[in-house]
């Protein structure tokens, strides 16, 4: 037996013991591929599948220290062969990631890992716009995503456990974040409205790119960072929310239209989510940090400078929050007043201050399509007075609120778990759908009387009635009777019918 002949023998002996690891597999099929054999001739020699021994020979691409992860079982096979498609230093960045992490060297962390590597094309913005186009932008990387060689789904055999109906993976982060800031810039030099450029004021009707600097993944961290640096280039201006700008505001109405006459609120552009890139706009209260306010501004006054801008607007949030202050005070204070009475006890027929208030409150609680039939789409601190007056000038509606306000209960889902709904559900739609009701009821009717004279005649062949307690039954004599050897009587007392128990006693 010459050398290679022995080689080959021991490599037949270790992998045909049952102990053998993957790793051990990885090793010995490389070596063979290495001497010259086929990845189809090692797997019908062993009884494996092709694919079963190509996977294992990719193992041999762990470093060091992953591949006794596996040997100590560690690491799941499934992450390794993830991992292993990595090179050396991206393999080392994994290890050292997930090493002492609670989550370990699973798949999820693998998946996790390789996808912030690379990079998904159909989360993409500019796979995601016109109708997925595959196209390239100026300043972009300089290929089309469905014919570039850095796209995995262009190498199935390479990349096939990645391989999905989508439009592939990009492997190299340069040119990936090149094609995103690209595209963004396209889409802001054709956005609805201008986009502030860097050194301008802010001005009604612009809109501002904002960096919200919230929590993000770490991919999109640094892809944030490459993109925001682009723009810059590009003469847009990126403001950290925080310093310029405060809280939301949520209005759709003419408060809204009233915020951003006063300069109160500007337009914001998003550029990230938590994990990707997506557009969008919202209004922000402005703090008046370094910026012109020109919104209250004609054309043919001076222009206020920053400082004055400013201070106006510090003064006017001051004076809204003494409102503020005084509403509060006197809220707390009604509150413990209605909290120190002990009960309501006047009697007689309720007051017109009382109906109103309870009108108040009954038109709060009703459903939104009544509230859009007044022309109101909810409540807020503006409209306040308007809702009031709502309820004053419509008296003759009053009664009709509180029937909304019934039919919103019955209707809503706390009807199925409380009884008290339900009785008040049948008495009112007696009255307001007579017809349709009574046909209702006599339907199930029917159905309940069938349902309930079968279940009562189940219970009678067991020997029960439909209160749960035995029926009586005729009284029948004891046969007695010796039984071999042993002389145990067995004494047959009769039960319901369909059931015997006997009981022994020695004589």
């Amino acid at each position: 037996m010459n050398d290679e002949e022995a080689f080959d023998a021991m490599i037949t002996e270790n992998l045909q013991r049952k102990d053998v690891d993957p790793i051990e597999e990885a090793f010995a099929f490389g070596q063979l591929i290495q001497k010259g054999k086929t990845a189809e001739e090692i797997a019908a020699r062993f009884g494996k599948s092709i694919r079963f021994v190509q996977d294992r020979v990719k193992l041999n691409n762990l470093i060091p220290e992953l591949m006794l992860a596996v040997r100590d079982d560690k690491m799941s096979i499934s992450a390794a062969m993830i991992i292993a498609k990595l090179d050396d230093e991206h393999q080392r960045r994994y290890h050292s990631s997930y090493s002492n992490n609670s989550s370990g060297f699973t798949k999820q962390t693998a998946d996790s890992f390789t996808k912030s590597l690379f990079m998904s094309i159909d989360g993409a913005p500019w796979y995601q716009t016109d109708d997925q186009a595959d196209e390239d932008y100026e300043g972009g990387c300089g290929c089309k995503c469905s014919e570039c060689q850095l796209n995995t789904a262009n190498h199935g055999c390479l990349f096939w456990d990645m391989k999905t109906e989508d439009a592939g993976k990009c492997t190299n982060r340069d040119k990936f974040y090149a094609k995103h800031s690209a595209f963004i810039i396209d889409m802001l030099n054709r956005f609805d409205h201008p986009v502030i450029k860097k050194g301008s004021p802010l001005e009604t009707g612009s809109v501002v790119i904002i960096d919200d600097e919230e929590w993000c993944s770490p991919a999109t961290k640094e892809l944030k960072k490459a993109i925001y640096e682009k723009i810059r280039a590009a003469g847009f201006e990126v403001i950290k929310a925080n310093e310029i700008f405060e809280g939301k505001c949520h209005y759709t109405d003419k408060r809204l239209d009233r915020n951003i006459e006063m300069g109160y609120v500007y337009q914001c552009l998003k550029i990230f989510t938590y994990d990707n890139v997506s557009f969008g706009t919202q209004w922000r209260y402005f703090k008046g940090k370094g910026k012109m306010l020109e919104a209250n501004e004609g054309k043919d006054k001076t222009p206020a400078t920053s400082t004055q801008s400013a201070e106006a607007m510090k003064l006017i949030q001051q004076r809204n929050r003494i409102k503020e202050i005084a509403v509060e005070k006197i809220t707390a204070e009604s509150r413990a007043m209605a909290g120190n009475l002990a009960e309501a006890k006047r009697k007689g027929e309720l007051s017109d201050a009382e109906m109103f208030a309870f009108q108040c409150i009954i038109f709060s609680l009703c459903g939104s399509d009544m509230l859009k039939r007044y022309g109101h789409k909810g409540l807020g601190k503006v409209s306040e007075r308007s809702f009031i007056d709502v309820i004053k000038q419509n008296r003759a509606d009053w009664s009709m609120w509180i029937r909304e306000f019934i039919r919103t209960i019955i209707a809503s889902a706390d009807i199925t778990h409380n009884g008290f709904y339900q009785y008040c559900a049948g008495e009112v739609l007696k009255e307001w759908m007579p017809k349709e009701w009574k046909e209702m009821i006599d339907k199930y009717r029917v159905k309940l009387d069938k349902d309930l004279a079968k279940n009562a005649e189940k219970l009678k062949g067991l020997g029960y009635g439909i209160d749960g307690k035995l029926l009586p039954q005729p009284k029948e004599s004891v046969v007695k009777s010796v039984v071999d050897s042993t002389k145990i009587e067995a004494e047959t007392i009769a039960i319901p019918k369909g059931r015997t128990y006997k009981s022994n006693s020695r004589r």
